[in-house]
């Protein structure tokens, strides 16, 4: 029996370094996948890192064509709006010069009848005189010859 467990022994022994060298294999395996995870990991993340900061260049490249095309249209209406004030204005003023034209003729007419009627009015008035002047050296001519 002795010899029989010292046959055993051995048998036990290598099943135990069997074991233990399996266990440091697996372990090894295991580590190499963990090793190779990480590392994926890692690629993934630096590959979602470079195309989410190629995402927001876009994104930003996208938001500042966007807002120049806005600036751009607004620069436009702009433009349009300030050709239309320019057009109103100078509207206005050929309105104002045409109203200020029409003011200007009829003062002009009113100003020419009342002038005519004060000259009327005037030669009435030297008429009368001429005749009072008449009417006086007539008279005085009477006076004289009497």
């Amino acid at each position: 029996m002795a010899d029989g467990g010292d046959k055993e022994s051995p048998d036990i022994k290598e099943l135990t370094d069997a074991a233990a060298e399996a266990g440091a294999i697996v372990r090894g395996q295991i580590q190499s996948i963990i090793d190779e995870a990480e590392a994926k990991a890692t690629e993934i993340r630096g590959n979602a890192e470079r195309e989410a900061e190629h995402v927001r260049r876009e994104a930003s490249d996208v938001a500042e064509r966007r807002a120049q095309s806005i600036v751009e249209a607004a620069e436009s209406r702009a433009e349009k709006i300030r050709r239309e004030a320019d057009k109103e204005v100078s509207r206005a003023r050929r309105e104002a010069s045409d109203s200020a034209s029409r003011v200007l003729d009829r003062a002009q007419a009113r100003l020419l009848k009342h002038a005519q009627a004060v000259e009327m009015e005037l030669e009435g008035l030297l008429s009368g005189l001429r005749r009072d002047a008449e009417s006086l050296g007539a008279g005085l001519d009477r006076d004289d010859a009497e």
